[in-house]
């Protein structure tokens, strides 16, 4: 499964606030991956504080898990980490769980705050 952003290839992780489970039923007790743009760098997504700055990046990484939740902190995340043509995709794998719309300092699924995030949608830019 492929997302196929438009329009610059942005993909706006307030996008995910419900969470996109791809393959099996969601498990709580699955390692999480931690992916926040405004990280710093080389980070290896075991926590918020040494999160991923791609999103790419962390589901690769989950996929060598086997199974795993990658937590995504709001922002634009491009495939190819910004540098891609507007045709390119990030590559979904089976077994992992994607969630979005945290603010980068959350423990729980439960903790994020939607009140004010942006509504994204794959074909348009974000908009409030």
């Amino acid at each position: 499964m492929q997302m196929k952003p438009r329009r610059g290839g942005a993909v706006c992780a307030s996008a995910m606030v419900l969470g996109l489970t791809v393959g099996a039923v969601a498990q709580a007790d699955l390692p999480i991956i931690y992916v926040n743009q405004t990280a710093a760098p080389g980070g290896n997504g075991t926590s918020w504080a040494k999160a991923y700055q791609d999103l790419q990046q962390a589901i690769t990484k989950a996929d060598t898990l086997g199974a795993a939740q990658v937590w995504v902190a709001k922002g634009k995340y491009k495939p190819g980490g910004g540098s891609a043509l507007r045709t390119s995709t990030f590559k979904l794998v089976d077994g992992i769980e994607l969630y979005g719309g945290f603010a980068g300092n959350e423990s729980q699924v439960g903790q994020r705050d939607f009140d004010g995030l942006r509504r994204c949608e794959f074909e348009a830019r974000c908009r409030r």
